[in-house]
């Protein structure tokens, strides 16, 4: 299962964010429990995602400016980077767009469908499916049950972290898949 981690954290020093280093010192943050204020990052929360559901909004999430330094871009200084560390700071404009984001999730059922679509073996795109369509394709792999209470908790954080950001040092750090 491939997952997207969303980190919120608070860095000593602004110039920690242009370290190669970034990235890994998160990751032995998270995976080894250190004491926060390791290499001066202090991991105050985090939220991983399911990449189903990063590709279902992927469209939105492409209007997220970020404020990754070039040394750590893979492809662009726009959206997120699918593989690699993106650095998100803009508050506002972050909170709006998981916001929007929410508002879709929030009529559906409680529980519902996401079908993965591929041509040639490759996944390119994630829908929603109804209950009748999933009954009819439960039996393939591609079709996963969704609870939306998951999804809206996600959502939720993730309005969390970007309302902290209005407070300086503060950021979140996106590691992709």
């Amino acid at each position: 299962m491939l997952i997207h981690d969303f980190y919120l954290v608070k860095l000593e020093n602004k110039e920690l964010l242009k370290s190669l280093n970034i990235y890994s010192s998160i990751l032995n943050i998270d995976r080894q429990n250190e004491e926060n204020g390791f290499n001066g990052i202090n991991l105050i929360d985090k939220i991983h995602i399911n990449d189903d559901l990063i590709r279902f909004v992927w469209d939105f999430l492409k209007l997220i400016s970020n404020d990754t330094p070039k040394e750590l871009q893979i492809r662009c200084d726009f959206g997120l980077n699918y593989y690699g560390i993106t650095i998100l700071k803009n508050s506002e404009k972050i909170y709006n767009i998981f916001n929007e984001i929410y508002y879709i999730f929030e009529p559906f059922e409680d529980i519902f469908y996401m079908q993965e679509i591929y041509i040639k073996g490759i996944c390119c795109n994630t829908k929603i499916i109804n209950k009748e369509r999933y009954n009819i394709l439960h039996n393939k792999k591609s079709c996963k049950k969704i609870y939306k209470k998951d999804v809206i908790y996600m959502l939720d954080k993730l309005k969390e972290f970007a309302l902290k950001l209005k407070e300086d040092k503060y950021y979140i750090i996106h590691c992709g898949i």
